[in-house]
C-alpha cells in the first residue's frame, strides 16, 4: 500500500466519490473539487453547485448513510468507528498480509473507510481530512 500525497482540498468535507479512471470528486459546503489520484495528485475547483452535485451522485460517501465497500477480491477492511476517539484503526488484509492504518479524526460527525469499486484504492475520510491509498 502506498499513501498518495493529496493536496489540501477543503476545510470541511461533506462527501466524496470513489476514484474511477484516476479521478474522484470531493465536495464541501461551498465547492466541488475534481481530484486526480494519478502519479502526481492534484485538485481543481469546479463551478458546480455542491448541493446539486451531491444530489446527482447517490454513489457518494460522507454525510450519506451509504455502506462502505469493505471487500473486493483478496482485499478486505475491518474497522469500528468510535465517534469519541481521536483516531480510527483500519485493518487492511491483502492476500493474507495484514496492515493497520491509524487515521486521526477531529470530528465524530462521520467517518468512512472504503475500497474503490475496482479494489484499486482505499479512501479514508472524515469532515476535516481525506486520504487515499493505492493498493495495487
Amino acid at each position: 500500500m502506498r499513501k498518495l500525497d493529496l493536496p489540501r482540498i477543503s476545510e470541511r468535507i461533506r462527501g466524496f466519490t470513489l476514484p474511477e479512471d484516476g479521478t474522484m470528486y470531493v465536495f464541501d459546503y461551498d465547492e466541488v473539487f475534481r481530484v486526480s489520484v494519478e502519479d502526481i495528485p492534484s485538485a481543481e475547483v469546479l463551478s458546480d453547485n455542491p448541493y446539486e452535485f451531491e444530489a446527482s451522485r447517490p454513489d457518494s460517501f460522507g454525510v450519506s448513510e451509504r455502506d462502505p465497500i469493505i471487500s473486493f477480491g483478496h482485499v478486505s477492511l475491518k474497522y469500528n468507528f468510535d465517534p469519541r476517539a481521536n483516531s480510527q484503526s483500519i485493518t487492511v488484509t491483502d492476500n493474507g498480509t495484514v496492515e493497520t492504518i491509524e487515521f486521526r479524526t477531529l470530528s465524530g460527525d462521520w467517518f468512512v473507510a472504503t475500497l474503490s469499486a475496482e479494489g484499486k484504492y482505499l479512501v479514508v475520510a472524515e469532515p476535516y481530512l481525506i486520504e487515499v491509498w493505492a493498493l495495487k
